[in-house]
């Protein structure tokens, strides 16, 4: 049963569960925790793949260019599913673009 929450206390349900920081324009992983693999679907656009999945699709990801401008946003060509999450990264005119800098995700929710 739900619970009042414990001050000062780190609960699984708040914990990253996956994050990965990939390199420049090859979507090469640099580092990760949970991730089994990434595809490259093309120019600004690529699939998480989790080593271990999520309890569902309902986990939040975070996604950032490293030291860039453009915007890194949660794809919906590819529903988000409990093993996988696709990426995408547009400039502010909206044409996909592969940051040379690289991109930091992580996500959040239940296993």
């Amino acid at each position: 049963a739900t619970a009042t929450p414990t001050a000062n206390v780190l609960y699984t349900d708040s914990v990253v569960k996956g994050w990965c920081t990939l390199s420049g324009a090859t979507w090469t992983i640099s580092d990760d925790l949970n991730v089994s693999s990434i595809t490259d679907n093309g120019v600004g656009d690529f699939t998480i793949n989790w080593a271990t999945a999520f309890a569902s699709a309902n986990y939040a990801v975070v996604a950032i260019e490293i030291g860039g401008v453009h915007l890194v946003i949660e794809a919906t060509t590819t529903a988000k599913t409990a093993s996988l999450v696709r990426i995408t990264v547009n400039n502010d005119a909206g044409a996909a673009v592969d940051p040379a800098t690289g991109v930091s995700v992580i996500a959040i929710g239940l296993q």
